[in-house]
């Protein structure tokens, strides 16, 4: 009989370490779970970060255009402010040509035969003013003045230009020729004794805003207002919009037809050049 070995811990030592104990299946799964997240969540931080980046550029952005914005908005301003000052310097032009006109219309109506009449022509929309070229004289007109309740005759008396004024209550240039001109009298009327001025109220409607009588009574006007409900005399003046300025002389001579507003700045020139004509 063979003699039995028993094998020492030595010699089973080398077989443990060689060939380890395969872990069970769940283990294993356990494992890959844990590394998947692990990768999953260095995923998560990057989107994280690209999405953090994303967004400071976007602002950063948002800030630039909002501050080509704000530049921008302040030239448009200064490009307003430039335009503002360029009409105003326009109008002051204009209105400057007006009144050179305004010698030579006078001028010609002085040197022009006249012709009475009851009633003036449409002032036209364009070219020379049949009522200035043609020397008409207009006779006079009558009407209900407002603050005396009078019934009254506006005729040529052969010392004195008239200066007519036709408006309408709602008209917002008539609301600014109005108290300029009320002002303009009241400190400087004296200086021409030889104008007076009569203004016929028109196109009356109360349900456009301002009313008439109301506007009146607040205003108190230091100029004769003709009440005008039918718009004849207004027709009878030719009048083609509001405000609108007629000059006539002591002979009833029509020197001068415009409509529009006149401005405060330039009735001095205009009263002056007609206490000139007449006084001169």
């Amino acid at each position: 009989m063979a003699p039995v070995t028993t094998p020492t811990s030595e010699d089973l030592i080398p077989e443990i370490v060689a060939s380890p104990p395969t872990p069970p299946r769940s283990s294993r799964a356990a494992t890959w779970l844990a590394g998947a997240a692990v990768v999953l969540g260095v995923a998560v931080l990057v989107v994280q970060l690209i999405t953090l980046q994303a967004a400071r550029d976007a602002r950063s952005e948002a800030e630039a255009a909002g501050a080509n914005a704000v530049a921008a908005a302040g030239r448009v301003g200064e490009l307003q402010a430039e335009l503002d000052g360029l009409t105003g310097a326009v109008d002051e032009l204009e209105q400057g040509i007006e009144v050179a006109r305004l010698g030579d219309a006078i001028a010609a109506g002085e040197a022009t035969s006249a012709t009475e009449t009851d009633g003036l022509p449409a002032f036209p929309s364009s070219g020379p003013d049949p009522a200035v070229q043609s020397g008409l004289r207009l006779s006079g007109l009558t009407g209900d003045e407002y603050y005396s309740g009078e019934r009254v005759i506006y005729a040529p008396d052969g010392e004195n230009a008239t200066v007519w004024l036709v408006w309408a209550h709602w008209c917002p240039h008539c609301q600014n020729d109005l108290p300029a001109l009320a002002t303009f009298l009241e400190e400087s009327g004296a200086d021409y004794p030889h104008v007076q001025v009569v203004t016929i109220t028109t196109s009356i409607d109360d349900t456009r805003g301002n009313p008439l009588v109301p506007y009146l009574d607040a205003s108190q006007f230091p100029f004769p207002v003709l009440v005008d409900p039918d718009g004849s005399l207004a027709t009878s003046l030719g009048t083609p919009a509001f405000p609108f300025w007629v000059v006539t002389g002591p002979d009833g001579q029509v020197l001068l037809r415009r409509p529009g507003e006149f401005g405060p700045d330039q009735l001095p020139n205009l009263f002056g050049s007609i206490e000139e004509f007449v006084a001169g």
